[in-house]
């Protein structure tokens, strides 16, 4: 958690030179106090949340992430405490059965849900490195007017969360709807500037195997169509597949060399680079350190969501459980029958890993979005 960075704009000083930087207004006293108590109450909710049993966190978290919202949504918005919707956005329900990761949050009436969305989706970037260290680019998700169908499962948003990709594999038996990448800036051999790294499970020592690890990722990544192969190396099991922004050639696969690790493009196999921005989807990973947690989430409903909204959807389903079906959720944090409902316990280490992960990232794109300059 950033603590240093949110004690600081718990300050009234602090945060009114912030807000008039983002908003370029000068907030008044009810603005500047209000997001000050939101920036405080989610501190201090996350810090009770940590200290909490499982049984009860997943509220806390809840209401802390719904304060840093609040504490964005006046900030980006300017918007006046009174005007902010006083619900949640999100209707949530049980469908039959009561699985848990059945569980399911569907857009309803404006809300919280929809207006911290339209902040969260405007900020959303990629960050890579380049020569000269960190760099990133502005790549917006979906606005909340195009997520009317938004209708996502507990099992839908954990399957996007970043780095939790171990426990949701293991319980669940499936891949998560990511694609991690590792992207970075930099002029290559053939006039390239810019390359995405992705990692496969797997060898790729035959055309046959290229061919079809470039077809699963591909389908996973479709902007990644466009990219071309540029070396796919395989080292203790895993391959590693590395794309730039030069066409795809009709013979892409004929461009290639083999050797030792894989295959390599040759020498004079390139062409004008493109611009590396120009259809590239929005990414996870802007808010967090270069290089690290950078993913290609599948969309909802035919939309990119940005990761944080997929968060408080996320967190909001938790804390339904939590209020409205505390036998279901008490049986599965104790793995034991209560009354007649069976033991449904098959997600919680995805939901641990998942908490774990939000005490960190949602604290962090707060301080750091009320410290980035200015609203897009």
């Amino acid at each position: 958690m950033r603590d240093t960075e949110l004690r600081y704009l718990e300050g009234s000083v602090a945060l009114k030179e912030r807000m008039r930087a983002i908003s370029r207004r000068e907030p008044n006293a009810c603005q500047v106090a209000f997001a000050s108590s939101c920036l405080l109450h989610g501190r201090m909710f996350w810090e009770s949340a940590e200290r909490a049993s499982l049984e009860t966190s997943p509220l806390l978290f809840y209401y802390g992430a719904a304060a840093f919202a609040k504490a964005l949504v006046i900030t980006y918005a300017a918007k006046q405490p009174q005007d902010l919707k006083q619900a949640h956005g999100l209707s949530c329900s049980a469908p039959n059965g009561d699985l848990i990761a059945d569980y399911r949050m569907r857009a309803g009436a404006k809300g919280l849900f929809q207006e911290f969305n339209d902040v969260a989706a405007s900020l959303n970037r990629i960050a890579y490195i380049d020569d000269g260290g960190e760099r990133v680019h502005a790549l917006p998700a979906a606005a909340s007017d195009q997520l009317v169908d938004f209708d996502v499962s507990l099992d839908d948003c954990l399957s996007r969360t970043v780095g939790i990709e171990k426990s949701y594999k293991l319980c669940t038996g499936k891949e998560q709807n990511l694609l991690y990448l590792y992207p970075m800036q930099g002029y290559g051999h053939f006039g390239e500037t810019f390359s995405i790294q992705v990692g496969v499970e797997g060898p790729v020592h035959t055309a046959e195997g290229l061919a079809a690890a470039l077809a699963s990722v591909r389908g996973r990544a479709p902007f990644l169509g466009r990219w071309r192969i540029l070396e796919a190396s395989t080292s203790y099991g895993t391959s590693t597949l590395t794309f730039v922004n030069l066409e795809t050639p009709v013979d892409e696969l004929g461009e290639l060399t083999a050797n030792d690790h894989g295959f390599v493009l040759r020498t004079g196999g390139g062409g004008e680079p493109f611009d590396a921005f120009d259809g590239m989807p929005p990414l996870t990973g802007g808010w967090t350190s270069s290089g690290v947690s950078v993913a290609y989430a599948e969309p909802i409903a035919g939309k990119s969501v940005s990761e944080y909204s997929v968060t408080l959807a996320c967190l909001l389903g938790l804390s339904s459980i939590v209020r409205y079906r505390p036998d279901i959720w008490t049986a599965c944090v104790h793995r034991r029958r209560i009354g007649n409902h069976p033991v449904d316990d098959s997600l919680l280490p995805v939901i641990e890993a998942f908490l774990e992960a939000v005490k960190g990232s949602f604290p962090q794109f707060t301080a750091k979005a009320l410290f980035a300059g200015e609203a897009p």
